[in-house]
């Protein structure tokens, strides 16, 4: 990687003689570049103006020392991945037992750094975060397709679920159900009860590949493949704007579609609004094709494609 695409590197809380290393080590090399070193965990709500300071230098990666205050730690990688979702999380700690890398992990870790830090281990995490990077942007992405209606009852899920597995006959497709409970995408397709749902897998973001994609799957017949959404009442859980944003970003690099099963307006800004792909209102029950057309184009509010619209006339006259 050129010197001049290196990757930015924050460090928090790292002691003293670790901190030194790590800066003699980014010194000597191209690969990456140490922007900021904080001496704050990001713990409390007070934190804030550090949080600021993150934001504006968006580091590639930042390294976590988990050895002052492992609680405080874990909060502050969990705070991180939340506001910061394309920052790969380091940790840095001289205790190695099993559990506390888990727990690291499950913080929005993706690398775990023994003390004193190895010149190689570090080389090989930074290579990691680097192809990763290198990756993303190589890849031609795929198109996210929204339907999008003002109530429910107006047929915009059965359209995208038969949209979808039309397309899936030829092409790589997901469906997915954004629905916070009682999803009805896998019902429609008349699919067995699914033990994981895409709110498990908003929170494990700093997990997500396309293994760990695989275990939140349904599959159905026609080879649609359904991200559902829980199928009981839960929990309202907070997901964040980022967060759902690079889930599909990661989505649009694996599939040809990504089809929105849910239909609400305030998926907008999710599927098309930034994206730039097109977005289709439903404004009626569907029926037959003689009583559907497409009104003039309507700029959407992202500034992407012309959102199409398709109102029902079904027993009114012409």
């Amino acid at each position: 990687m050129p010197a001049t695409d290196s990757l930015s590197v924050a460090t928090l809380c790292l002691d003293q003689d670790s901190a030194a290393q790590l800066r003699g080590f980014l010194d000597s090399m191209p690969l990456a570049k140490l922007v900021t070193e904080l001496q704050h965990y990001l713990a409390e709500e007070q934190d804030s103006v550090f949080v600021d300071r993150l934001k504006d230098l968006r580091p590639d990666i930042c390294v976590i020392d988990f050895d002052r205050d492992r609680d405080k730690a874990g909060r502050t990688a969990e705070r991180i991945h939340e506001v910061l979702t394309e920052t790969a999380i380091f940790a840095a700690s001289a205790k190695s037992q099993a559990d506390l890398i888990i727990r690291a992990m499950r913080s929005g870790c993706t690398e775990y750094l023994i003390k004193p830090v190895d010149r190689d281990q570090l080389l090989e995490a930074l290579a990691r975060v680097g192809a990763r990077r290198k990756d993303k942007r190589e890849q031609v992405v795929g198109q996210i397709l929204a339907f999008l209606s003002a109530k429910g009852g107006t047929g915009a899920t059965t359209l995208a679920i038969h949209l979808a597995a039309h397309l899936a006959q030829a092409r790589k497709t997901l469906l997915v159900d954004l629905h916070p409970d009682l999803g009805d995408a896998s019902i429609f397709l008349a699919l067995a009860k699914h033990q994981y749902h895409f709110y498990d897998l908003a929170e494990n973001t700093h997990r997500l590949d396309a293994e760990f994609l695989q275990g939140f799957l349904a599959r159905h017949r026609s080879g649609l493949e359904v991200l559902p959404a829980p199928d009981g009442v839960e929990t309202t859980r907070h997901v964040s704007h980022e967060a759902l944003q690079h889930i599909l970003e990661f989505l649009r690099i694996h599939y040809d579609f990504v089809v929105d099963g849910r239909g609400r307006p305030r998926d907008l800004c999710l599927f098309g609004g930034d994206a730039g792909d097109p977005l289709l209102a439903q404004r009626g029950p569907p029926s037959g094709i003689s009583g559907a057309f497409r009104l003039p184009p309507r700029q959407n509010p992202g500034g992407g494609q012309p959102a199409h619209q398709r109102r029902n006339h079904h027993g009114r006259p012409d």
